[in-house]
């Protein structure tokens, strides 16, 4: 816990200082956080975390992801945070105990989160070992032969894996998947006390963000990703920060749809399931490029910064699998590191067929999504928020029920409709009856204090020992360490059970079940193709993986157990 609190306190200051590139302060009174809206401190924080990770990624196209690499790349972050203090910002006492307070609650949240046990499916079956990949070799030419999953690898693995070294190893997990959790919480805190206090007035925008908060924390809890290394969380917070890029009163309007661009590529990298907000944000930019011809070469600039994030996109698919858009087979390449075309359309189909399984809910939450985004166009009808909300959440809907119907992929995208409706109902409540929340201020604090409790109560009951107050429990990584198969076929606790298997040149583990948790490279529960050898056996599994001679592929059925079919 208290390994976890530092480290996200640390992450925290570097993500500031890459949010400034972002979001700059414009006036002297926003110089300090005290006074900037919470939504916005909340996506400053959140697009310098995308900024972070990014960089990491891209070192691990060359280079593993040693410590000291993400210490590298922290440190000019929390740089760049140091240069832009003002220590002219005072802080009244009022001020003080609201940071004690707000480190309390960033402390429990801490301790609730390196107390939870992990057991979200594809964590141990994938997440961690593409982590482990990238820690000791980097991004390996080939991987996804050892099992597709590595295929399509996500920016907030390499994020993690600047962790998952020395006592540290195998621990991570908790500390790097909470951190999206603990941003929603926080903010969500800060926005309520200050809105309470008098601080904050009632807005669309604060409101919106709380209420897409507490969905997402709700949603988090109950499908078991506040604490794994699910990139899932991650997208879903994309979509209010687009809108909020998208509507922000910049004096340059190229700024607006450049960073929009930008932040949309960034988002990308972490799950291609953002993808529709680089479609929608390539729409708004060739908007602005269109109707302001003397801002053109700022345009272009931000076009050319975010074509290099996807081109490290592509780049990195490209070196896993052959395949740039992996999972899809467009593009595939016919090299011997390659998984080819068949492999690549039968996890796409794979894909489609087990979302269908889990699509029963998508239907109710889709006319949810449509009836809330005319409601909140009904209502705030001159918001460019509301509007810019509403088109990119829409598009992700439609990207998501065309391609893979399933709310787990694209959950940001159906509950920021809701949340905008609910907000705009709220407001136009509260301009009937204005001081209706700072006759509630009591029960406001008392429900930060009941959440207080309830968390601390949580990692109680969650403890499992002593050590877990310094840092999070070890991912199960030899045999006989227990661990917790949870999905909606099992609920089994077992011990891990790992083999050793010769393939060839190819030495795998091979786990019982379907999961290899943190056990050692490289473990899968089967290879993506028969014939899978060592591109350069004196180099090890660093020189990555070929299959000069091809047998029919064998897809691993442990991908229907995972996605899903996670509760």
């Amino acid at each position: 816990m208290i390994l976890t609190l530092i480290i996200w306190l640390f992450v925290g200051c570097a993500a500031w200082g890459y949010g400034r590139i972002f979001l700059s302060v414009r006036s002297r009174d926003e110089s300090g956080t005290s006074n900037l809206p919470p939504e916005s401190l909340g996506a400053r924080l959140y697009l310098g975390l995308l900024c972070l990770v990014c960089l990491l990624a891209a070192a691990a196209l060359f280079i593993p992801v040693r410590w000291w690499v993400g210490l590298m790349a922290a440190g000019v972050g929390v740089f760049l945070s140091v240069s832009g203090y003002d220590r002219r910002v005072g802080y009244r006492d009022n001020s003080v105990r609201a940071g004690a307070l707000l480190l309390a609650f960033l402390t429990c949240l801490a301790l609730f989160v390196s107390t939870r046990e992990v057991n979200f499916f594809d964590t141990a079956l994938y997440h961690q070992q593409a982590v482990k990949w990238l820690s000791d070799y980097g991004l390996v030419t080939g991987l996804a032969m050892i099992h597709v999953r590595y295929g399509s690898p996500s920016s907030w693995f390499a994020g993690a894996a600047a962790l998952n070294h020395g006592f540290l190893a195998g621990r991570e997990v908790p500390i790097v998947g909470g951190i999206c959790f603990a941003l929603l919480a926080v903010t969500s805190l800060i926005s309520l006390w200050r809105i309470t206090q008098g601080r904050l007035s009632v807005n669309l925008r604060t409101l919106a963000w709380v209420i897409f908060s507490g969905m997402l924390l709700t949603v988090s809890v109950l499908w078991n990703v506040e604490a794994p290394l699910s990139p899932d969380l991650v997208v879903w917070i994309a979509s209010p920060v687009i809108a909020l890029l998208a509507a922000d009163s910049f004096g340059d309007p190229s700024k607006r749809a450049g960073l929009v661009l930008l932040a949309s590529a960034l988002a990308s990298t972490v799950k291609m399931t953002a993808l529709p907000f680089v479609a929608y944000s390539s729409v708004f930019w060739a908007w602005c490029f269109l109707r302001n011809p003397g801002l053109r070469g700022k345009l272009l600039k931000y076009a050319a910064a975010a074509t290099f994030v996807l081109v490290l996109l592509l780049a990195s698919n490209f070196k896993t699998s052959g395949c740039p858009l992996f999972p899809s087979s467009v593009g595939c390449s016919s090299a011997s590191f390659s998984v080819g075309a068949e492999v690549a359309a039968q996890t796409a189909t794979g894909i489609e067929r087990f979302a269908l399984t889990g699509a029963r809910q998508t239907p109710l939450l889709l006319l949810a999504a449509v009836c809330a985004s005319l409601l909140a166009l009904r209502l705030s009808p001159s918001d460019k928020f509301v509007y810019h909300g509403v088109g990119s959440s829409l598009c992700g809907v439609l990207f998501v029920v065309a391609t893979a119907p399933n709310p787990r992929f694209g959950m940001g995208y159906f509950l920021f409709p809701l949340a905008l409706a609910a907000a705009a109902l709220f407001c136009r409540a509260h301009s009937f009856h204005a001081n209706s929340l700072a006759e509630k201020r009591p029960f406001v604090h008392a429900a930060i204090a009941l959440s207080l409790l309830a968390l601390c109560a949580a990692s109680v009951f969650q403890l499992t020992g002593v050590s877990e107050l310094l840092v999070p429990r070890k991912l199960a990584s030899t045999n006989g360490d227990a661990i917790h198969v949870l999905n909606r076929r099992h609920n089994v606790y077992t011990t891990l059970s790992v083999s050793e298997h010769r393939i060839g040149s190819l030495v795998i583990w091979q786990p019982e079940s379907c999961q290899c948790w943190d056990a050692p490279l490289p473990c899968t529960p089967d290879l993506s193709l028969s014939g899978v050898e060592l591109r350069d056996p004196g180099r090890g599994l660093a020189a990555g993986f070929e299959a000069k001679i091809r047998s029919a592929s064998r897809i691993s059925d442990c991908s229907s157990q995972s996605d899903l079919l996670q509760r």
